[in-house]
């Protein structure tokens, strides 16, 4: 005995081939709704942006690294003069 689902689904035409283009048609949707708000989340200013704590990471590290920078530039204009 087929099930009253079964039945709907064959009386409707939902076969397998069905499912699939519906469930791709989804997934595309899904893709431009996430491409889209990557694409918003880019023309935000970056305090807009909620803070998460690998975004905290890495700023904390990009600041480590510049201050290491200006820190060995510094020290280079402060000891190339007594080289010359």
């Amino acid at each position: 005995m087929v099930s009253t689902r079964k039945q709907i689904e064959v009386s409707e035409g939902e076969g397998t081939d069905a499912k699939i283009a519906s469930l791709a048609q989804q997934m595309e949707k899904m893709t431009l709704m996430m491409a889209k708000l990557v694409e918003d989340l880019a023309r935000k200013p970056q305090d807009e942006i909620p803070d998460d704590s690998r975004r905290k990471k890495s700023l904390q590290r990009n600041l480590v690294q510049v201050k290491a920078k200006r820190r060995n530039q510094i020290l280079i204009k402060l000891v190339s003069p007594k080289l010359l």
